[in-house]
């Protein structure tokens, strides 16, 4: 963006993230208080990244010590801990929800992203994370208490893989990671594609997308039941379409479940390809001739952000070391943080402006950088430090929420400056064994070694 042009946008997203708040405001709140929806929703982005460290008088000091004047927060002087506590209980986590599509909205009207054949590109994916003891009165459950601690939910994502950014989220209770994925397309618009790792393909699935004209390419599990995938697998094919029938049982359990659907053949397109020696099979509703096997395999490849953006909330954020024990509490943490992902990923956006441009040598596109030109439409050899990014963001959040901290104009560029200025290599084709990080102890009781894979 031009200078005039950034500055004019940042004020709007300031005035929008205003508006949101004081309309939710009325939603939980009988009179008006010091402890609004935009303050508490400050104090939950600076609770989040101190990764539990820091108790809430020290966030509050904090968050009071950063001011220029005292007319920066909504009051002199720093509210008690325990107003925070109550008022967080009363704040429906919903808001983040409703913040989070505000700012995509905004940001869609003047930003338009990299498509693949004009057709906008998400990945969905879940991760399973530990909850305080608290939450298993809410109906969160230990999965197997001879190796289990803490009770499990499973957060489940739709990503942007161009943009990098989170659509949207959810945490639930029933660890179902294909009814989150159907909930994840009410967020999706038609000709969208949905790509998909294996454990997600289901009649149900390749139902519902068909039915809200949504494209799906899903990673197909070795061992399927059905027929003719399994005789795709075995054959020497590696391009077919096939006519996909459910069994007898899956249309009596979706009965059970509530889904009245008919048993009928619907058109899916498989196709098979290696890499390393590993068979890949996906299938996919794309059946045009104009998608080769080749763009699908680069297309699957590029799910991999979706594995980059819980990275970030596991390692970067340590989300899992959350301050509330709470159900309300948590998913305001939850989704607090992949709303203050996507905020910095705009912030990273202005950044990459200052990069300097590929030099001749870059341009030389060899066989382990040609994914990212053909897959994303341009080509970088170098990018944006994400952590330092977060890091950055977190600074200058009271003066992004509240326009008495100081002018736009005044403290934009140097942090978008300071974001600029730690960069790093990318080294396409780079991959290493998948290897949990979570500390053995809090995973499980046994003596596992510490490098199980993922």
């Amino acid at each position: 963006m031009e200078a005039q042009s950034q500055i004019n946008f940042w004020n709007q997203l300031q005035l929008i993230i205003e508006t949101v708040c004081q309309e939710f405001d009325s939603q939980w709140q009988l009179r008006k208080r010091v402890l609004n929806t935009q303050f508490l929703v400050l104090f939950i982005f600076k609770l989040i990244m101190s990764k539990n460290k820091q108790g809430y008088n020290s966030v509050i000091g904090e968050l009071w010590d950063s001011a220029n004047s005292p007319d920066d927060l909504p009051q002199k002087y720093p509210v008690a801990a325990s107003s925070i506590c109550e008022a967080r209980q009363k704040m429906p986590e919903i808001i983040f929800e409703k913040l989070n599509q505000a700012v995509l909205m905004h940001w869609n009207q003047t930003n338009i992203p990299p498509t693949w054949h004009g057709r906008r590109i998400f990945a969905v994916d879940g991760s399973k994370l530990n909850l305080p003891h608290e939450l298993e009165h809410a109906g969160y459950k230990i999965q197997r208490k001879d190796v289990r601690y803490y009770p499990t939910g499973l957060m489940s994502t739709l990503y942007h893989l161009s943009e990098g950014m989170v659509y949207d989220f959810a945490l639930e209770s029933h660890l179902d990671e294909r009814m989150c994925a159907i909930d994840h397309m009410d967020k999706m618009s038609e000709g969208d594609v949905m790509v998909l790792d294996r454990g997600y393909f289901s009649y149900l699935l390749l139902h519902k997308s068909i039915e809200k004209n949504i494209h799906i390419v899903c990673r197909m599990q070795l061992g399927t039941v059905n027929q003719e995938i399994k005789k795709f697998w075995d054959s020497q094919e590696t391009d077919i379409v096939v006519n996909y029938t459910p069994s007898a049982a899956v249309i009596s359990d979706l009965k059970k479940r509530g889904f009245k659907l008919k048993n009928k053949s619907t058109p899916l397109r498989l196709i098979k390809y290696k890499i390393d020696n590993e068979t890949y099979v996906c299938g996919t509703t794309l059946i045009g001739e104009q998608y080769s096997i080749d763009e699908f395999q680069k297309l699957y490849h590029g799910r991999w952000g979706i594995e980059e953006l819980y990275k970030i909330s596991k390692l970067y954020i340590d989300v899992e070391d959350f301050h509330s024990s709470t159900e309300r509490g948590v998913k305001q943490e939850l989704y607090a943080h992949l709303l203050l992902i996507n905020i910095a990923r705009i912030f990273e956006s202005e950044a990459k402006n200052k990069l300097p441009p590929p030099t001749a040598t870059d341009k030389n596109i060899d066989s382990k950088n040609a994914y990212w030109q053909g897959f994303c439409e341009n080509l970088q050899t170098i990018k944006i430090n994400f952590k330092n990014c977060l890091l950055v963001v977190e600074r200058y959040l009271l003066k992004l929420f509240f326009k008495a901290s100081g002018l736009i104009s005044d403290w934009l560029p140097k942090a978008i400056s300071l974001i600029a200025r730690v960069k790093q290599k990318i080294r396409p084709g780079r991959h290493y064994p998948r290897f949990s990080h979570k500390p053995i102890k809090k995973w499980a009781s046994g003596n596992n070694p510490k490098s199980v894979g993922a």
